[in-house]
């Protein structure tokens, strides 16, 4: 036996066939040692199992649709280092205290400042936190201006301006939901923006300097786009009514709204 394999398993028959006892932590922490022929299964599906599924696409770490091996031992490991009693993966608690959690080391330190966020974002005072408190991220964010989602929303800035422009930004390119369930603008939406800005600055730049002719009805050119925006839907109802005869004139009178016939009705 390597220096490295000399921990000791316990084993009991299950289904007629003699296995591997998982009865301690010690065991979990372990599992890398274990040769791979004496685990039961090498794989599994990451659906149709009686098991979290949020927990199961987080255990399938290349996103093949299955967990395997390694993905156990590196969860495994991870668990393991980031608590201080590793017997309480065993005891299947709802709720782990804050003292339980291993800050000796960097990946401890940050699952410790996280769940101390979650706690203080949720405005709750406790000392542990449940499977409950970590599962609605959108009302953990729902207090929060930033998150580290890439996305900012009008309330992420205290200066009046910059929430106006974050708000027409949304208006005119469309929203994204940030985490905390309001809609806000990412890095394309403000790329886009300013690219539309740039184009413009150009466009009015270059009628400026005699190049483009922006106003082709000269003076009257904002009052005849005023009289096209008053029929713009009539114009398209129109048109969309022709479009449907040409494709079947039997429903010619259904779609005939003259005159005569309003009248007449």
């Amino acid at each position: 036996m390597s220096a490295k394999n000399q921990f000791k398993w316990n084993y009991a028959p299950v289904g007629g066939v003699v296995r591997v006892r998982i009865d301690s932590g010690e065991a979990v922490a372990h599992l890398d040692e274990l040769d791979q022929k004496k685990w039961t299964v090498l794989s599994c599906p990451v659906d149709g199992l009686e098991f979290d599924q949020e927990t199961l696409n987080v255990l399938d770490a290349d996103k093949d649709g299955r967990i395997h091996v390694n993905e156990v031992i590196a969860a495994s490991k991870w668990l393991t280092s980031v608590i201080r009693n590793k017997d309480l993966l065993l005891e299947g608690r709802k709720e782990l205290a804050l003292a339980e959690i291993d800050d000796s080391n960097p990946e401890g330190e940050a699952l410790l400042k996280s769940a101390r966020c979650i706690l203080a974002n949720l405005g709750k005072e406790k000392d542990s936190i449940s499977i409950e408190d970590s599962s609605d991220s959108v009302a953990i964010f729902s207090r929060t201006r930033f998150n580290g989602d890439g996305i900012i929303i009008p309330a992420s800035s205290d200066d009046e301006g910059i929430r106006t422009l974050i708000t027409n930004i949304i208006g005119k390119f469309g929203g994204v939901t940030d985490r905390s369930g309001e809609q806000g603008i990412d890095e394309g939406k403000v790329n886009a923006f300013f690219t539309a800005a740039a184009d413009y600055s150009s466009w009015c730049a270059a009628a400026e300097a005699g190049k483009a002719d922006i106003f082709p009805y000269g003076d009257k050119t904002a009052a005849a786009f005023d009289s096209y925006n008053a029929v713009r839907q009539k114009i398209s109802d129109y048109f969309l009514r022709c479009k449907l005869i040409s494709f079947d004139e039997s429903v010619s009178g259904a779609v005939d709204v003259s005159t005569e016939r309003v009248a007449a009705i």
